[in-house]
């Protein structure tokens, strides 16, 4: 990956932890943190578990930050 997009990526979590922080969103990060900077710069998949309650705010702040759904070929089947 690129530097420009590594830069890129990291702007987007960045970005969008300051929106759930805003909207006083309840998130924690999930699973490990030993590759928490590759998740943050793009290089790794970013998990997140969301407070219930935030659930459907969470899924409209993701679709204001031009957030995509997308489903990996193993969930197609």
């Amino acid at each position: 990956m690129t530097t420009k997009k590594k830069e890129l990526a990291l702007d987007l979590v960045t970005r969008l932890c300051r929106a759930l922080k805003d909207e006083r969103i309840n998130y924690c990060h999930w699973k490990s943190n030993a590759a928490l900077d590759r998740s943050a710069c793009g290089e790794n998949d970013l998990d997140l578990l969301v407070s219930r309650v935030d659930a459907q705010r969470f899924i409209e702040t993701l679709v204001q930050h031009e957030f995509k759904e997308a489903f990996s070929s193993k969930d197609e089947q």
